[in-house]
C-alpha cells in the first residue's frame, strides 16, 4: 500500500498516513475541539451508566429505552476511540489541568454568583420583601464563608 493511501482501521474507518504536517495553530485547534468533545462524551457515558443524576435543585431524568443505553454507550466508546486515534495520528498534546487552580477558579466564580444573588441585587427583578434580606442573605453569607474556607484550604495545599 502506498504512503498516503487509505488504510482500513479496526473501527470501520479509513485513515491516511499524514505526509503533510499540521501547523501548531491547527494542532492546537484540533486538540482543543477534541478535548471538549471528549469531556462531553465522558459525561454522557457517566450519565448513561448511572441512568441519570439527581442533585438538590436539578435532576437528569433517564427517558431512554433499555436497548438504547447499550447502543449509545457503544457509539460513545467508538467516538472516544476515534479521538484517541486522531490524537496518536497527529501527535496531539494532552491537556493537563491543575486541579487546585481549577477549583480556585470555579469556587471564586461561585462566590461572585452568590454575591449577585443577595437581596440588594434581586431588586433588579422587582420589589423585594424586607423580610427576605434577613432570611436569604445570611444563608448566602454562610455559603460564601464555606467557599472562603475551602479557598483557604486550597491556598495551603
Amino acid at each position: 500500500m502506498m504512503a498516503g493511501s487509505p488504510r482500513p482501521h479496526g473501527l470501520g474507518l479509513f485513515y491516511w498516513r499524514a505526509r503533510e504536517k499540521m501547523n501548531p495553530d491547527q494542532k492546537r485547534h484540533l486538540a482543543a475541539t477534541l478535548c471538549l468533545m471528549e469531556k462531553d462524551l465522558v459525561q454522557q457515558e457517566r450519565l448513561l451508566r448511572s441512568r441519570g443524576e439527581k442533585g438538590v435543585l436539578y435532576e437528569v431524568v433517564d427517558t431512554l429505552r433499555d436497548g438504547q443505553h447499550q447502543k449509545i454507550l457503544a457509539q460513545v466508546t467508538k467516538l472516544l476511540k476515534c479521538i484517541a486515534l486522531v490524537k496518536d495520528q497527529f501527535s496531539l498534546e494532552v491537556e493537563q489541568t491543575n486541579l487546585q487552580k481549577m477549583l480556585v477558579g470555579e469556587l471564586t466564580m461561585l462566590s461572585v454568583w452568590l454575591q449577585e444573588t443577595k437581596t440588594k441585587k434581586l431588586r433588579g427583578y422587582g420589589t423585594v420583601d424586607e423580610e427576605l434580606q434577613h432570611r436569604l442573605d445570611p444563608l448566602l453569607e454562610e455559603m460564601s464563608d464555606q467557599i472562603g474556607k475551602t479557598l483557604k484550604t486550597l491556598a495551603g495545599a
